[in-house]
C-alpha cells in the first residue's frame, strides 16, 4: 500500500479543496470582468441602476450554479456509472447529488430574481414583487426558471431512491438543467445560424462531465481505493472523450464570435473578449497536460490501489477547473467584438456564389454532429480493435464501408454543403438525399449491430428487428418524411434554424436505416426476399418522381418567405427550385435503377423448378417420391 494514500484526516482535505476552489473561481471571475470589460457600469445619472451588489451578485451566483451543478452531475456519474455497485457507496453519493441539486436550485432562484433586478433595473428592495412571479417571466428570466424547475425535479427524484439506475436516468436531466441558461445566452443570439449556439451545448456538457466526474470522484471515493481502482479507469476513458469534444466544441463555438477572416477581424482578436478566450485556453492545456500525467502515472498506481499520487494530482487539477469556471463565467458576462458588417438578415452570413471550390472549401463545423458521428466511429472501432484482439476477424470491408459512411456524413453535414444548404433549396435537398440514399446503405454494410452483439451488447428487442426487416416501414417513413419536409411550414424551419435542420437530419438518417434495413441488416428468420424489398421502393420512387415534377412546375416558390428576404444577388430563387426538381428526378431513376438491378440479380440468384416430364424422371411419377425418406418418418402413428 502507498503511503503517501489517503490521508488520515479525509473530510478535513475535501474542505481545504472546496475552499480553495471556491477562493479560485471567484477571483479569477471577477479579475477576468475587471480585465475584459464585463464589469458592472457606472450609469449615467437618469437610468435606472440596479447597483454593484446586482451587478456583482449575477455573475457570482451563476458561478455558483456552474459548481453546484457540476457537483450534482459528478455524483450521479459515480454512483450511476463510475463507482461500484456497493449500495452503500451509491446511495451515499446519491445523497450527495440531492444536497448539490437542492443548493443548484437556490442558487438559480436567486439567479432568477437578479436577473429581474437587472433587467427592470432596480435594487434588491426596490424590484416590484410582481415581477418575480413565474407568469410575469420574460425571455431573459425564463431560462433561469427553468432551471430552477429542472434541478429541484432532479434534486427530488434522487430523494425517492437512491439506486444505481435511477442515477444514471437523472444524469440526462441534469445535464438538460444545466444548458437552460446557456443556451439563452449571448452566444446562443450569435449571428452563425446557430453555429456556436452547437459548440456552446457540447461545451457546457462536456465540461460538467469532466469536472463533475473528477469532483465526485475525490469526494466519495477517496477512502477507498478498491473503488478507485473501479471507477478511475473507466472515467480517465470518459475524461479523453470529454476533453477532446471540449476543446473541439470551444474552437467551433469561438470561431463564430472570433473570425479569422472579413472586416475588423484584428480588432476582434484584440479585444477583452480574446483575452479571456485565451486565458481560458491557457489553463485548459494545462488541463490537458495533467491529464496526460494521470493516464501515464496516477491511473496504473490508482489500479494497483495506491490512490495518493492520483488525489494530489486531482486536488491540484481541480483548481484548475474552478478557475476554468470562473473564465467560462466571465466570458458569459463579457460583451463579445462588433460582428462582422456583411452579416445579413436570419443570422445567415453573406457568402460567396455557389462554386465547386466553395462548396468543397467553404466548411461549416458542426460540433452536435462531429460528436455524435466521432463518438460513433470510435465505439466501432474501439470495438473492433477489441475484437482483434481476442483473435476474432472482422472482415476489413466491413471497417471501409463504416468508416467511409461516418465520412461521407460529415463532409455533407460540416462542409461547404452545410454552408449553402440553408442558402439553396438544389443544395438543402441533395444533403437530405445523401443522407437518405448514400450514407445509411454504407454503414449497414459495416454491420454495426453484428459488432456490438458480438461484443456483448444487448440486440435489439425481437419487436424492433421485426418492424424494420419488413420493407414497408421504411417505405412508408420515408415517403412520409419527403412529403412533411417538402410539402409542409418544416421546410422553412429547418432551412432557418440549425436545430430545427438537426431534427431533420436525425430523421432523414432514421428513416434511410429503416430503408435500407431489410435487404442490408436484417437477418433469418426476418429477413424478406430482395424482390418484396425492391417492389416497396417503387413507392419512394414514385415519391420522389412526384416532387420533382412539382419543384420544376409549380409557380409557387417553395419557403418563398426565406428565400426572398436572403436576397442573394448570385442565384436566382426560382431557378435554384427547378435544379432541386432535376435533382429529386435523378435520385428517383437512381432508386429504379437499384429496383431493377435488385430485381435481375434476384431472378439469376432463384433456383430452376424440378421439371417432372423431365427424360430422366418417370413420366407421371411425383418428383417428391425420388427424395430420401428420413429414418425418423418412416413409420407413422
Amino acid at each position: 500500500m502507498d503511503q503517501t494514500g489517503p490521508v488520515a484526516r479525509p473530510a478535513a482535505t475535501v474542505r481545504v479543496v472546496a475552499a480553495g476552489c471556491l477562493a479560485v473561481a471567484c477571483t479569477s471571475v471577477v479579475v477576468a470582468l475587471l480585465a475584459a470589460g464585463g464589469a458592472p457600469p457606472d450609469l449615467p445619472s437618469g437610468i435606472a441602476d440596479p447597483g454593484p451588489v446586482v451587478g456583482w451578485g449575477t455573475p457570482v451566483v451563476r458561478l455558483a450554479g456552474l459548481l453546484a451543478a457540476a457537483l450534482t452531475v459528478g455524483s450521479l456519474l459515480v454512483a450511476g456509472v463510475l463507482g461500484p455497485q456497493d449500495p452503500v457507496s451509491v446511495a451515499r453519493a446519491v445523497r450527495s447529488a440531492r444536497r448539490a441539486a437542492v443548493a443548484w436550485t437556490v442558487t438559480a432562484v436567486l439567479g432568477h430574481v437578479l436577473v429581474v433586478c437587472d433587467t427592470v433595473g432596480a435594487t434588491l428592495t426596490t424590484v416590484p414583487a410582481g415581477r418575480l412571479l413565474p407568469w410575469s417571466a420574460t425571455g431573459e428570466t425564463t431560462p433561469t426558471l427553468a432551471t430552477a424547475a429542472l434541478a429541484a425535479l432532479v434534486a427530488a427524484a434522487s430523494g425517492a431512491s437512491a439506486t444505481r439506475r435511477r442515477a444514471a436516468a437523472l444524469v440526462p436531466l441534469a445535464l438538460a438543467a444545466a444548458l437552460a441558461s446557456p443556451v439563452a445566452g449571448h452566444l446562443a443570439s450569435s449571428d452563425d445560424g446557430g453555429l456556436s449556439l452547437g459548440g456552446l451545448v457540447v461545451h457546457v456538457a462536456a465540461s460538467l462531465v469532466w469536472a463533475g466526474g473528477l469532483a465526485g470522484l475525490v469526494l466519495h471515493l477517496r477512502t477507498d481505493p478498491g473503488g478507485l481502482a473501479v471507477a478511475v479507469p473507466r472515467f480517465s476513458a470518459l475524461a479523453l472523450v470529454a476533453y477532446t469534444a471540449l476543446a473541439g466544441s470551444g474552437l467551433v463555438a469561438v470561431s463564430a464570435t472570433l473570425p479569422l477572416s472579413g472586416a475588423g477581424w484584428q480588432t476582434a482578436w484584440v479585444s477583452g473578449y480574446a483575452a479571456v478566450v485565451a486565458a481560458k485556453t491557457v489553463v485548459l492545456v494545462a488541463l490537458g497536460v495533467v491529464g496526460a500525467r494521470h493516464r501515464r502515472v496516477t491511473v496504473p498506481r490508482v489500479v494497483a490501489q495506491e490512490p495518493g499520487a492520483f488525489l494530489r494530482l486531482a486536488a491540484a487539477e481541480l483548481l484548475l477547473m474552478a478557475a476554468a469556471a470562473g473564465l467560462a463565467t466571465a466570458l458569459s458576462r463579457t460583451p463579445p467584438p462588433d460582428p462582422d458588417p456583411g452579416v445579413v438578415v436570419h443570422e445567415i452570413a453573406t457568402v460567396d456564389p455557389l462554386s465547386l471550390t466553395s462548396l468543397l472549401g467553404a466548411w461549416r463545423p458542426d460540433a452536435v454532429v462531429l460528436l455524435v458521428l466521432g463518438a460513433g466511429l470510435a465505439a466501432y472501432l474501439t470495438t473492433r480493435r477489441r475484437r482483434s484482439a481476442e483473435a476474432r476477424d472482422w472482415p476489413r470491408h466491413r471497417t471501409r464501408c463504416f468508416v467511409t459512411g461516418t465520412a461521407v456524413a460529415a463532409v455533407t453535414l460540416c462542409s461547404g454543403i452545410a454552408t449553402y444548404a440553408p442558402l439553396l433549396l438544389s443544395v438543402h435537398l441533395a444533403q437530405q438525399l445523401v443522407l437518405l440514399l448514400v450514407v445509411p446503405p454504407l454503414l449497414l454494410l459495416g454491420r454495426p449491430v453484428d459488432l456490438a452483439r458480438g461484443a456483448g451488447a444487448r440486440d435489439l428487442p425481437a419487436g424492433v428487428r421485426h418492424l424494420l426487416a419488413v420493407p414497408l416501414t421504411g417505405a412508408l417513413a420515408t415517403c412520409v418524411l419527403l412529403t412533411v419536409v417538402h410539402r409542409t411550414p418544416v421546410v422553412s424551419q429547418s432551412l432557418g434554424s440549425s436545430w430545427w435542420h438537426l431534427v431533420v437530419v436525425a430523421l432523414t438518417l432514421a428513416c434511410g436505416l429503416a430503408l435500407w434495413w431489410p435487404v442490408l441488416a436484417a437477418e433469418a428468420p426476418e429477413r424478406r426476399p430482395s424482390t418484396e424489398w425492391a417492389g416497396w421502393l417503387l413507392p419512394v420512387v414514385a415519391c420522389l418522381a412526384v416532387l420533382a415534377i412539382q419543384l420544376r412546375g409549380a409557380d409557387d416558390l417553395l419557403a418563398s418567405a426565406w428565400f426572398l428576404e436572403l436576397r442573394l444577388g448570385w442565384v436566382d430563387p426560382v431557378e435554384d427550385q427547378r435544379l432541386a426538381g432535376t435533382i429529386a428526378g435523378l435520385a428517383a431513376l437512381a432508386l429504379a435503377g437499384v429496383a431493377v438491378v435488385t430485381w435481375v440479380l434476384a431472378a439469376r440468384s432463384r433456383p430452376a423448378r424440378p421439371d417432372a416430364t423431365a427424360p430422366d424422371q418417370p413420366r407421371g411419377q411425383d418428383p417428391r417420391s425420388t427424395l430420401p425418406v428420413s429414418a425418423s418418418s418412416s413409420t407413422a402413428p
